[in-house]
């Protein structure tokens, strides 16, 4: 079982979810696993990732 949830509330999307897709430039910037939304830098890179500041090289892996 799936659920798809889009939200603005980044805590909440960090709190209640297992893995997140994040979207830059209308394509998968990265898919975070439940690690990486329970670190504390967390909304950070979401929003690095999200504003192509931050770029994922492979999966678990990330450079500026």
């Amino acid at each position: 079982m799936a659920v798809v949830m889009a939200s603005s509330d980044l805590p909440e999307i960090l709190s209640l979810s297992h893995r997140a897709l994040v979207l830059a430039n209308g394509a998968v910037a990265a898919e975070l696993d439940r690690n990486d939304l329970s670190r504390p830098d967390a909304q950070d890179r979401i929003f690095r990732l999200a504003s192509g500041q931050l770029s994922t090289t492979q999966p678990g892996e990330t450079t500026l």
